[in-house]
């Protein structure tokens, strides 16, 4: 890969890729994005199903973004790894990962997507967390507060599929009891940190069809090893308050999913 990488383009903004099933959420987060004050490069993903509708809000919000459409499975996962592997290969440094987040099957599906936006994207720390990515090459990950989930929690369903991925990956298998991810696939990153994950080119055929899933699929695995990744690539994690130098916030009982077993 390294051999073969372009020359990095003079485009150094961030990138903000956002996966699309619901067309309507991209006035909220286009909006989101504005207001952060930042000069972003936009990429939208999106399932054949969608990719008229989400043509047509674009056009409607005259927003200047990259179209990528794919088959419906891996959900917003598989569709960011296609567009993450080639953000590294252009030498992108920093990407915000967004999702038009919903989860139907919650009733607070829509405060959770607002709440990840806010501690991710707000104006007041957009801007400085992009600045932290520049300046820090070992900053793998940024998630937001409140957000890192320690493995255990949630672990019954999703065993088979991250020990699966570590072997593939060829990274250390997690400490079940110690390790933590970042739930609600939200957060900033940057490509290089995850080129354990990317290098493995995990086809569409290894995702399950698209069943309406609350978990246990290769997605939901994938999401528990972006940090392993990062971790194995020698970078590291940190929350946005915490990197902002904000009041740190105790640990609470999440209220977004589920403790398993």
């Amino acid at each position: 890969r390294t051999a073969l990488q372009p020359v990095p383009t003079a485009d150094a903004r961030p990138c903000a890729v956002i996966h699309l099933w619901y067309p309507e959420l991209l006035d909220e987060l286009a909006a989101a994005l504005h207001a952060s004050g930042i000069d972003w490069r936009i990429v939208i993903t999106t399932g054949h199903e969608r990719e008229q509708a989400v043509r047509e809000r674009v056009a409607q919000l005259g927003l200047a973004a990259e179209i990528e459409v794919f088959e419906n499975r891996g959900r917003d996962i598989l569709p960011f790894l296609h567009v993450a592997n080639r953000l590294l290969d252009e030498g992108v440094t920093t990407v915000l990962k967004l999702h038009g987040k919903r989860s139907t099957h919650r009733q607070d599906g829509e405060t959770w997507r607002r709440e990840l936006l806010d501690k991710l994207l707000a104006p007041e720390r957009a801007a400085r967390i992009a600045a932290a990515m520049r300046e820090d090459a070992t900053l793998g990950l940024v998630h937001a507060e409140g957000h890192l989930q320690p493995l255990d929690y949630y672990w019954g369903a999703n065993q088979a599929n991250v020990d699966y991925l570590t072997r593939r990956l060829g990274i250390p298998a997690p400490d079940v009891e110690r390790d933590s991810f970042t739930a609600g696939s939200m957060l900033w990153l940057r490509p290089a940190a995850l080129r354990p994950l990317l290098d493995a080119h995990l086809g569409v055929e290894e995702f399950e069809p698209e069943a309406g899933q609350l978990d246990g699929t290769l997605a939901h695995a994938v999401e528990r090893v972006l940090t392993l990744a990062a971790d194995a690539g020698g970078f590291h994690t940190a929350d946005a308050a915490t990197l902002l130098g904000l009041a740190e916030t105790r640990p609470q009982p999440y209220s977004y999913a589920r403790r398993s077993g």
